[in-house]
């Protein structure tokens, strides 16, 4: 019994120590499998690389060839696309991500072999990368642009002639919104309201009022929970070389409700204090904020600490609205009839902006 006993003794030491030395690799071995994962991405990326640039190399080829002996019709400046003969143009569909510069046409039903008889061809301007992809609901191709660009079309002959603008081609007026924070950055957040939500519900009543304006082209940061970087915001509105650029926030003292209230804009003080536009537009919205609002008026703050202030090529202000810190003033942000105020004021003061010259 006593010999039984040791040799349990000897196996659950064995087994223990098996343990041990499993548990010991775990670290090592979840390192080789993260190793082994991050190559197989990378050849995976690569692969996808060479594949798109083998995309862009045969257009840039085609188009030559095209140029030297002209087989149809041609529109210069533009890329021209195959249509099947049953394919109805009204269905074809854009996603412009112009904060990715990238473009993707979508065209219902139809397959690559259409690109094999007669290939797509034409101008590269503002073309960085081309990529052609099908599933069983059809072919999308998609431009990887230098720039943010707005797609115009004509058809002719079964083929599409895609132009990629830039935007000041097109729209004498330009301007960029950016509704603050947003997807893992809530901003602020008291009794459960968080800023990001605030201030996108606030843009979403400046782009109702902007929508049915034609006289300016207004381009927004995010329409949704998402977090963009404080680099791409900026960026777009470069890119962009907008009129103006206007970040919507909310204010906060603290996250205990306290009696701090008011209307602030901030504005980059490193343009100097004469002729800086910045400060000019971070004027121009706050005193009609406030005049509609009847808020405290806390004026203007210097705000270069500000990425998307520091980093603006165009006049740029970023309007911390109220405090959420402040029970009433919280009250009012979040009502429906003050939000309405907000919009229609933002609005009707930018309008203002660029007529006297933004």
């Amino acid at each position: 019994m006593e010999e039984l006993v040791k040799r349990y003794a000897r196996i659950i030491s064995i087994l223990c120590f098996c343990v041990v030395i499993i548990l010991a690799s775990i670290p090592y071995i979840n390192e080789k499998i993260a190793n082994v994962i991050s190559v197989c991405k990378e050849r995976w990326e690569d692969v996808q690389q060479k594949k798109e640039r083998e995309v862009y190399e045969r257009f840039l080829k085609d188009t030559k060839k095209e140029e030297a002996k002209p087989t149809d019709v041609m529109i210069p400046g533009t890329v021209r696309i195959p249509l099947d003969s049953a394919l109805d143009v009204a269905e074809i569909q854009f996603d412009n991500d112009f904060m990715n510069h990238t473009l993707t046409v979508f065209f219902p039903n139809m397959t690559e072999d259409i690109l094999d008889k007669r290939p797509m061809v034409g101008s590269p301007d503002h073309i960085d990368d081309l990529e052609v992809t099908a599933d069983e609901s059809g072919l999308y191709v998609q431009f990887i642009t230098d720039t943010v660009i707005e797609p115009t079309v004509t058809y002719q002959d079964n083929y599409m002639f895609l132009k990629l603008n830039r935007p000041d081609e097109i729209y004498d007026r330009i301007v960029v919104i950016d509704a603050g924070h947003g997807g893992i950055m809530p901003g602020m957040v008291v009794n459960g309201i968080k800023e990001k939500d605030v201030n996108l519900d606030i843009v979403y009543k400046i782009k109702a009022l902007f929508d049915e304006d034609s006289s300016v082209k207004v381009y927004y940061t995010r329409l949704n929970d998402e977090d963009i970087p404080l680099e791409k915001r900026a960026g777009l509105a470069n890119d962009l070389n907008a009129n103006l650029f206007l970040s919507v926030h909310l204010n906060s003292y603290g996250r205990a409700y306290n009696s701090t209230n008011g209307t602030m804009t901030m504005y980059n003080e490193l343009l100097g204090e004469e002729n800086n536009r910045s400060k000019e537009l971070a004027r121009i919205i706050n005193t009609a904020l406030v005049d509609a609002l009847g808020s405290r008026n806390l004026g203007l703050t210097k705000g270069s600490s500000i990425l998307i202030i520091r980093e603006s090529e165009v006049p740029v202000a970023l309007v911390e609205l109220g405090f959420m810190s402040n029970k009433d003033e919280l009250e009012k942000l979040v009502s429906e009839e003050y939000q309405d105020t907000i919009a229609k004021t933002i609005y009707e003061t930018i309008i203002k902006a660029l007529d006297e010259g933004f």
